[in-house]
């Protein structure tokens, strides 16, 4: 082949390659989720301090073939209470107010984005057929000076990865 062929054969594949990784969407074939629950303890009404506990959420993706870069979410819902900024615990005398929270100093809030939470996001450039994998803290607290009776408390928060 002339040398001016392949030059042009050579720029012509650059530009497909170009083409190709920008113009399609990067996607995972699948992210899983995983998460430790947050268990408070007894919670005293009267003892003046707020009880906190940590869990873990793990989120792990299987990049698909063609996925050069992957950016995902993790949203956590409201619960029973169907308010993010003011989530609540049911049990057989009333519910007891508790929130999640992203970071240790208990200031950023863990939702959906709305209502003054936010969430994390992560991504990974790819992946090629091995899993990716990142975890990812929650810190929850539930505040002093709650009036409630005796019994077991409980609430349901689903974990949604978006990618």
């Amino acid at each position: 082949m002339p040398r001016r062929t392949m030059t042009g054969l050579r720029l012509a594949l650059a530009a497909f390659l170009a083409l190709l990784l920008t113009s399609r969407p990067a996607q995972a074939v699948s992210c899983s989720v995983s998460a430790t629950g947050l268990a408070f303890g007894t919670y005293q009404p009267l003892a003046g301090a707020a009880n906190t506990s940590t869990a873990t959420v793990t989120v792990t993706c299987f990049p698909g073939l063609l996925s050069i870069f992957v950016n995902y979410s993790v949203q956590l819902t409201a619960g029973s209470s169907n308010q993010v900024s003011n989530r609540a615990m049911s049990g057989p005398n009333g519910s007891l107010r508790y929130q999640i929270y992203r970071d240790i100093a208990l200031t950023q809030p863990w939702g959906d984005g709305t209502a003054g939470t936010s969430f994390p996001s992560d991504g990974f450039v790819l992946g090629i057929l091995f899993p990716v994998t990142t975890v990812f803290t929650a810190y929850g607290r539930v505040p002093a000076a709650q009036l409630v009776g005796p019994g077991v408390y409980t609430d349901t928060v689903v974990v949604v990865v978006s990618y």
